[in-house]
């Protein structure tokens, strides 16, 4: 799958800002890091009060993470397309 995202032509994933933390919504399709500079794609579980995501890893091998911070996320952005 994520050949696949990546063989997509005007698909750039970005890291969010502080601005992107309110539309980071449960349910979302993220990237989230997964070791030391690879990323996988994710789903958001919950948004927490302290601005950390859980997140549950869309291929079932990777299960899920808690409270991971913004600066480990990737949003798709369509807008530069």
């Amino acid at each position: 799958m994520n050949k696949m995202y990546a063989a997509l032509p005007g698909i750039v994933w970005e890291v969010p800002s502080a601005l992107h933390v309110e539309t980071l919504v449960v349910g979302m399709k993220v990237r989230v890091k997964y070791g030391p500079d690879k990323f996988e794609d994710a789903t958001i579980q919950k948004v927490n009060v302290d601005e950390t995501f859980d997140i549950v890893f869309d291929d079932g091998n990777f299960g899920s993470r808690k409270n991971v911070p913004l600066n480990e996320i990737r949003i798709q952005n369509v807008s530069g397309v």
